[in-house]
């Protein structure tokens, strides 16, 4: 696990190009999920990681793979197989705490 500070007002969105710098030459990692809030997603940092072939999950990705919200922190899906009910639940902010 990583983390670091950052000065108050930072928008959230400048600091994914240093992060990722940060991960692969510091760090050295060259596989790894990122988890993060909307205000990290934008397109130029979502292309930035899958050019690094690393994977991410935020609630915008859940939601467009088939995720429903059950509130502003919950996202579920159902699954039924050989006639059993799953529901796989994501809690994002349990992620980012």
């Amino acid at each position: 696990m990583y983390w670091q500070v950052l000065p108050g007002y930072t928008h959230d969105a400048t600091t994914v190009k240093d992060l990722l710098r940060v991960l692969k030459d510091r760090l050295g990692i060259e596989q790894c999920l990122m988890v993060f809030d909307r205000g990290m997603v934008s397109v130029e940092n979502l292309q930035a990681i899958s050019a690094q072939n690393l994977t991410y999950v935020s609630k915008e990705s859940l939601l467009a793979r088939g995720f429903s919200v059950y509130d502003k922190n919950l996202v579920y899906r159902e699954h039924v197989d050989d006639g059993k009910r799953f529901v796989l639940a994501f809690n994002l902010q349990l992620c980012l705490d």
